[in-house]
């Protein structure tokens, strides 16, 4: 990606095109931003100006605020993000293990071929308001462009669409770099096939079983629509939300995209293509030099080339460019429901995945969130994500064959799960201002959850 681009981002953005380089402060930035800190800022000159119009002021007020002005001064590598994951939170991120929210346990499975571990954690319904069972249950993977996100990232979601009557099952595939890209795939599989065969325990039906993701999420999701279709395994339906369906993680230029969407909102505030570039390299970078068959004096665009070479030889075409995948192969997959946002770059895409659906016959459910951000789902303080939410309980109820319940019912038990996630992350908050204070400011990195 030029220079040029990379001057024009804001101080995050230009930081993640570096992201690789150590950890290094720079002081003079970091005394400019003390100085001007309270001083208001200009959207039009963070936001371009066929976008800024089309956001919320809210959604506006939040990244000028929180995105440009906290933007860190130093550069924020990998390593750093994950010895320091509780800097790097959304706002909806909490952790659901610690005992503070009832019928909640977590499970370490392994995954489908190399035996390797992963953590999924499961909700369970009260059963004073839903009986004892045996419960839909309806399998999450999180965001986080296939090298961020935990079981904290969307435990707010997945507290939410319990209330609904369903178990989930929240699944923290592995990531990368650490761990080959196409992994997560076989750890999403090995997480349906276990909570099917994990009924009994888990006191659920396992011919009651939806999924859903989103972005990352949303692609695992795709994937699994396909396998478990070719496996025979029934699924009620399935949520890509925001997904990457047509392999923009192997594009070297934002210009290789097909899609409108791509083109138009490559410079949007939340995921802009510099973003994307960011977690497609890491994502290249999962792949060794011996699988790739890298020599000494490879360029940096050769060894990109190899190693992408080499995944699209490792795995089926379609996990890596679903979009591609034959109209035939679209065919007899279950019911989906294909959520995007308004704003977000990868909107066509994820909606032409749908079209694909019902072009072989398939039923598809269709919405676009108006002015709605890549990971608007994520920011709770934005009337799209309470609607979000309750999409989600509704959908998920008629999914599983639950009698609707009234729209009050709904609200005020997505206002009960808000209300308890917002306590628990003021908790939470006080105790990480508490460990930053006590390891003063050098410590410090200022993230960013949103792009999670």
């Amino acid at each position: 990606m030029a220079t040029e681009q990379i001057a024009t981002l804001p101080v995050r953005e230009r930081e993640e095109e570096t992201s690789k380089v150590a950890v290094k402060k720079d002081e003079t930035a970091g005394d400019k931003e003390s100085k001007d800190e309270d001083e208001p800022l200009d959207p039009a000159k963070y936001i371009e100006a066929h976008i800024l119009p089309r956001l919320d002021d809210d959604v506006i007020d939040y990244y000028l605020n929180e995105v440009v002005k906290k933007a860190s001064t130093r550069v924020v590598g990998i390593d750093y993000i994950r010895a320091n994951p509780e800097q790097f939170r959304n706002l909806i991120s909490l952790d659901t293990g610690d005992g503070s929210f009832p019928r909640v346990a977590t499970y370490t499975l392994a995954s489908e071929k190399d035996g390797a571990e992963f953590p999924v954690r499961v909700y369970h319904p009260d059963p004073a308001e839903h009986g004892p069972g045996p419960y839909p249950v309806h399998l999450n993977f999180h965001g986080g462009g296939f090298i961020l996100g935990d079981l904290q990232t969307e435990a707010q979601l997945c507290l939410g669409m319990r209330e609904a009557g369903v178990a989930v099952v929240d699944v923290n595939y592995r990531h990368c770099p650490e761990t080959l890209w196409g992994k997560c795939f076989e750890d999403a599989w090995a997480a349906l096939l276990w909570t099917r065969a994990s009924a009994e325990k888990l006191n659920i039906n396992p011919d009651s079983v939806s999924l859903g993701g989103i972005s990352a999420g949303g692609h695992i999701t795709i994937v699994m629509h396909f396998r478990a279709r070719d496996a025979g395994i029934p699924l009620r339906l399935v949520m890509p939300t925001v997904p990457p369906a047509a392999g923009s993680l192997f594009y070297k230029y934002y210009t290789d995209s097909p899609h409108k969407s791509f083109h138009d909102l490559h410079r949007s505030p939340i995921l802009p293509w510099a973003r994307i570039k960011y977690f497609a390299d890491i994502a290249l970078d999962s792949v060794p030099d011996a699988v790739a068959g890298v020599v000494e004096g490879d360029s940096k665009e050769t060894i990109r080339d190899k190693r992408v070479a080499s995944l699209r030889e490792l795995w089926p075409h379609e996990w890596l460019t679903p979009l591609d995948a034959p109209l035939e192969r679209y065919r007899g997959l279950a019911d989906a429901y294909v959520r995007t946002g308004e704003m977000d770059n990868l909107r066509d895409e994820g909606e032409a995945y749908g079209h694909r659906m019902v072009e072989a016959g398939g039923q598809v459910t269709f919405k676009r969130y108006p002015r709605s951000v890549h990971t608007f789902m994520y920011l709770d303080f934005t009337r799209q994500k309470r609607v979000y939410d309750i999409d989600s309980f509704v959908a998920l109820r008629r999914a599983h064959g639950l009698a609707a319940l009234a729209p009050e019912e709904v609200e005020k038990r997505i206002d009960r799960v808000m209300a308890a996630v917002k306590a628990k992350r003021v908790v939470e908050k006080d105790a990480l201002e508490a460990k930053k204070k006590a390891q003063g400011d050098a410590g410090k990195v200022d993230g960013d959850g949103a792009y999670a």
